[in-house]
Order: C-alpha cells, then structure tokens, then sequence
C-alpha cells in the first residue's frame, strides 16, 4: 500500500396526517405562557426532559466491538442487546411532553439500565473518514404577525419526530468503538429504546436584544450575515463533535422579532451533504433502508416488538453500510494518502492559528455564463461544467491572495474537492443512501503556473484549470475509493484517520484549500411543513475556516449565486481588492465584518 505517514500540525408519534391542527398542538410542546426575552438573558426551552435513562445511554452499550469485516469475511451482526427480553410492556404514543420516572436508589436505576436495549449501527469505513464535526445549517423564515407561533412549533416537532421514525439512530450518540483489528479513534451510532421513545424533540431560543439586535426584516435587508447566527447561538451542541458522546441530531428554532432561524446540526460521521439535503427536505422515508413503526396504527407498541424492530432495522442499516467497508485481496496502491500517526500527535508543535473571516460573495449568473461560454471554446465541448469552471475561478484568485502569507518552502496549492460516491461505486448505492459516502478528488498546479498566467480572466487561465479539475473528480471511481477503504481498514493503531482529507492538505502555511458544494442539495425547497413557505436564506452558522469555501445552496428564485469563502483577515483583504475577481460579484456579505 503506497501510503504516506503524515505529521500532522497541521414513541410512537404525532400522527403527522391528520388534518386535525389542533391534534398537532395538543400532542407536541407548547409554552403554557408566551415568553418574552429580556436584554440579560435568552430562554432556551426543550419540548420535554430527557430521562435520565437517555441520558446514560451510551454507558449502557459498552463493550459491544466494531463490526468491520476482515478482507474476504461477512460483515457480523450490525445490532446487539445487552440485556435478556423484559416482560412485554406496552409503549402509549410518544409525544415529546413525555418523560420517563427517575429510579429511586441506585439498585432501581441499574435494574431500569439493564432492562433497555443498546441498539448499535456500525460505521462504515469511509464514515471512520469523515471529519469528527457536524455539518451545520440555518434556514430563515418569515413569522407573518398573525401567525399561530404554537402551531408552528408543534408542526416543527412533528417534522422532527417523523424523522426520528424514519432514521431512529438520529436519536442516539456518536461513542467510541472497541475494534477487533486493534485500529485507533473507531466510533458507532448507539442509542437505547428511551433515547428513541424519549427524543426531546426541538430546542426553542428566543434571542435577546443584545444577542440579536436586529429584526428579522433588518436581517433579511443585510441577506442574513453569517457573522450574526454565531454557533454558541443557535445551536446548544458544539461546532466540533471529537468527544465520547456526541449527539447524532439536533434542531434549534431561534426566534428573533418577526421571524425564525431554525439550526440543524447532524454528525458528519453518519451522513454528508446529500444527507443533510435528504434529511432537511423531509426524505429520510424515501431510503430503502428506512424504520417503519406503522405511525397511523392506533395500537400501541409492546416494547418487545419495539426492540425487535430496531435491531432488525440496524442490521440492514448495517449490511447496506458494509459496501463502504469492502474492498479486494489484490487492490491497487497507485494513491498517495496520508494519514496522521497516534504517536505523533501529542508531539506536533501547537501553531497559531491566523484569524480568520468569513465572507459571502454574491456572483453575477450572468458574468458566470459568459465566463462559461468563453472556456468551452478552448476545451472539448461538454467535457467541463459550469461548476468546474466557477471552482477555477475561486482557486486562482485565492491562491493569488493567500501567496503573500504561503510559507516560502511552499510550491504548489492543492485543491480538494469532495465528491458524492454514491453512484461512482461499481455497485452504486441508492440515490438516497443517507450514509456518509464521499471521497475527495484533488487537483494540483504549481505556485508559478499560477503567477505565470497573463490575466486571471483569460479563457485559456481558466480552461487549464477547469480541466484539471474535471480530470482529479473523473479519477474518484471504485478502484479510487477501495484504496481508501483499504488503508482505513488497516489493522495499525498508529493509523489517525479521522478527517483524513484535512490530513492531506497543508492550509495553515500551504497554499492548500478545499471547495464543496451544496448547490444541488435542495435546501431552499425546506417548509419543515411549517405553513411559513420556503426560506428566505440558508447559511451555514459563522465559520471562518481559512482555506475553505461552500457553494451556496441554489434558490431557483433568485438569478444570481452565492459561495461562502473562508480566508485568513489578511488574505481575505487582499481578494476584495482583487478587481478581476470583484467583476464577477454583485454582492458582499460580511465583506469587512470583524467578530472576536
């Protein structure tokens, strides 16, 4: 394996069909009084407690190992039970009000952990890829001033809790997992029969003054500047998710005057962006591997046929899960992946990192075309695609901007772009797997390529660099993507492949970035089944991670379109002052905006 060790500094639910609003609202949370914030303080309400057996969850499913198949050998049983069958309860409708009761002495709260069931769903190997993080995203919408806000929240709840039936590990933790083959930093999804009976549905946050001082028609004139929607706002879950129990879901309605921003977080390790597209558009039921617990029955559910259903439902998630883990005895060595050394990671020197900023750039669709059509008269016709030759544009002229901070050892800039698997396999996995299935392509040009073009806005430019762009993404086949499968199965436990991309690149003193896309993921088309229509923007909560940007999601409604980049203060400077690049842009959000 041609491999490269890296130092790295580098319930049952609400019945969501009836026609009955009133149905909604007395099944689902509602504030028994309006709560107005004040300037000293936000309210943060949860639909209901979590129990105390939820709360322990993931200690009850220790020990359970990693179920990754050796080459050549079937995947073992993807779910475990870590206590015999209790007697058969019956299980009334779940409504986020409910909550189990607290055991009295310890002796009563061992005995209720051992009558639940820990339900485990292996990770796959690309999934042991992934960044240990959460994929995070705001939608805005309008509150008309005589809006039924209880309605609202209730059928916000009931989305969520759909949800949960679809997918119920969207209930569980992200834990760390005991593997047979002895590699490092493996993790499951585990959650137990409470943490899905008892999902506490959405968090409400009503924004201060001083935590929001702007209405959100105020917000909606400045196009909703991420700086505003800071992370430790609207969300109560963390930016990263490296700990021994991180949540696999969560959502946030943040009210502010006049309107909502609803936060969804969910672990980048059990899903990517088309995940996170299916999950926010209400898709989860359209998977082929989706939990069905028959929501319209009105019988109940005995606990027993509860747990069977769950297990049996992990296990498929599992077995489906397990095309990620697989790859053949002869499997070519021709990538070069790297990957950090357990070893060394106490020992990498701590570096400061520069500031960072992160600004919206609004590009003209109409310069966009034009760049287009001028690029297709230099390469073969339909060989690259409007969105090769706008990450060409981004990447000359970041690179152009951050070659004053490169350090001087540094030659050549590297462009990482993640790409969705799920039909580049030679068995493609459905269009709506909800997994995470991605792998990176990288393109690479040299430092004094870029420097020797004439003029950044000549075809030529950015033909050369929409083709090595297209080329690295056609290089992302089965054979590319089982060699990364192959080095994450290594049997090593000084092999860190967590977030490996990262790992791969050099962004701190490099010229290094990456470009991903949620253009195509559909986010402008989520109501949550509010009534409030769709949202009014979609941004990701304030992130100012040098050497990255995000395509926007597209909003049919709008001509012209959107890309969060990520720069050091200094480079970023250097871009708006950057007239070639500025002619393409329409608009500037957060352009000059400084946030401690």
């Amino acid at each position: 394996m041609n491999t490269t060790a890296a130092n790295t500094v580098t319930f049952a639910s609400i019945n969501t069909n009836s026609n009955d609003d009133q149905d909604l609202i007395n099944n689902s949370w509602i504030p028994s009084q309006p709560i107005q914030p004040t300037a000293q303080h936000s309210t943060i309400i949860s639909p209901a407690a979590r129990s105390v057996s939820s709360q322990r969850s993931a200690s009850l499913c220790s020990n359970i190992t990693d179920g990754f198949e050796s080459p050549g050998q079937p995947a073992p049983s993807m779910t475990e039970a870590d206590s015999p069958h209790m007697e058969p309860d019956a299980i009334e409708p779940r409504s986020p009000t409910s909550s189990s009761s607290v055991p009295a002495s310890k002796t009563e709260m061992a005995m209720a952990q051992r009558n639940q069931s820990c339900h485990v769903v292996r990770l796959s190997s690309i999934e042991h890829c992934m960044p240990r993080a959460y994929i995070r995203v705001c939608l805005a919408y309008r509150l008309p001033p005589d809006v039924d806000f209880d309605l609202v929240i209730a059928k916000l709840n009931s989305f969520t809790f759909k949800a949960l039936d679809a997918k119920p590990y969207l209930a569980g933790y992200v834990v760390p997992a005991t593997d047979p083959q002895g590699r490092s930093n493996v993790a499951e999804i585990q959650f137990t029969d409470q943490d899905f009976l008892n999902y506490s549905g959405v968090d409400v946050r009503y924004l201060t003054d001083d935590e929001m001082p702007y209405t959100y028609d105020e917000l909606d004139a400045q196009g909703l500047p991420p700086s505003l929607i800071r992370p430790e706002l609207v969300s109560t879950l963390p930016e990263g998710a490296d700990s021994d129990r991180a949540a696999v879901f969560r959502m946030q309605a943040n009210v502010v005057k006049g309107g909502l921003i609803v936060s969804v977080y969910l672990h980048h390790c059990i899903s990517d962006g088309a995940g996170l597209g299916f999950l926010v558009a209400g898709k989860p039921l359209d998977d082929d591997f989706h939990f069905d617990r028959q929501l319209d029955s009105p019988d109940v559910v005995s606990r027993d046929r509860l747990r069977e259903q769950l297990a049996r439902w992990c296990k498929e998630n599992g077995d489906v899960r397990s095309n990620l883990s697989r790859f053949p005895q002869n499997q070519a060595s021709d990538r070069q992946i790297e990957y950090k050394r357990m070893s060394e990671l106490s020992k990498a020197p701590q570096v400061a990192r520069p500031r960072g900023q992160g600004t919206v750039f609004t590009f003209s669709k109409s310069r966009l075309d034009e760049m287009k059509e001028a690029v297709e008269k230099e390469v073969q016709p339909g060989f690259v695609s409007p969105h090769d030759t706008l990450l060409a544009l981004l990447w000359h002229h970041m690179t152009m901007a951050r070659k004053a901070s490169v350090d001087s050892s540094i030659h050549s800039s590297k462009l990482f772009i993640p790409v969705n698997i799920r039909n580049k396999l030679a068995v493609p996995l459905s269009d709506s797997y909800f997994g995470a299935a991605v792998d990176f392509a990288c393109a690479e040009r040299s430092l004094s390529q870029f420097a020797g073009y004439e003029t950044a806005d000549r075809p030529q430019t950015l033909a050369e660099l929409a083709i090595a762009i297209r080329k690295a993404i056609a290089e992302v086949n089965d054979a590319y993507i089982r060699q990364l499968i192959a080095v994450a199965n290594l049997p090593d436990p000084e092999i860190d492949m967590r977030d490996v991309m990262a790992t791969n690149m050099n962004r701190a003193s490099g010229a290094d970035m990456y470009i991903t896309s949620w253009e195509k993921l559909g986010l402008y088309d989520a109501t949550f089944g509010m009534g409030l229509g769709k949202p009014d923007w979609v941004r990701k909560p304030w992130s100012r991670d040098p050497g990255s940007c995000v395509v926007l999601p597209r909003d049919d409604r709008k001509e012209d379109m959107e890309v969060l980049v990520q720069m050091t203060e200094d480079d970023m400077a250097r871009l708006l002052m950057d007239g070639i690049f500025m002619s393409f842009v329409t608009r500037v959000i957060d352009g000059d905006r400084k946030v401690p």
